[in-house]
């Protein structure tokens, strides 16, 4: 049986599968058999690998200087995995490529600094 096999079986017992840490909670526990019990346990490595979470992007603050308020800096959160050339199209969208006149990633070396 493979660990694809096992998932399906234990959707057909009507369980759900979630990794826990380094272990496999099995919802709801009354539905549970001691042999699929044992086919969980003799898959835990593979099932763990299928059923952890897979990495979300990381947000990025970016920071942006608009014509009309020279010298001041404004914060925008990005969506997640977005990058500078994404924050310049969403600012120039919301205010106006005329407007925006500088963005940049906030924290990192500016002189990368996506300027209008």
């Amino acid at each position: 049986m493979t660990p694809d096999e096992v998932i399906q079986e234990c959707q057909r017992a009507g369980l759900t599968l979630r990794a826990v840490g380094d272990g496999i909670g099995v919802k709801p526990k009354s539905r549970l058999t001691a042999a699929l019990a044992d086919k969980i346990r003799e898959h835990r490595a593979k099932l763990l690998l299928g059923l952890q979470a897979p990495e979300t992007p990381s947000r990025k603050v970016f920071e942006y200087e608009l014509a009309d308020k020279p010298g001041v800096w404004l914060i925008m959160i990005g969506r997640p995995g977005a990058d500078l050339k994404d924050a310049r199209a969403r600012l120039e969208w919301q205010f106006g490529a005329d407007r925006v006149v500088n963005v940049r990633v906030r924290g990192e070396d500016h002189h990368g600094a996506a300027e209008g």
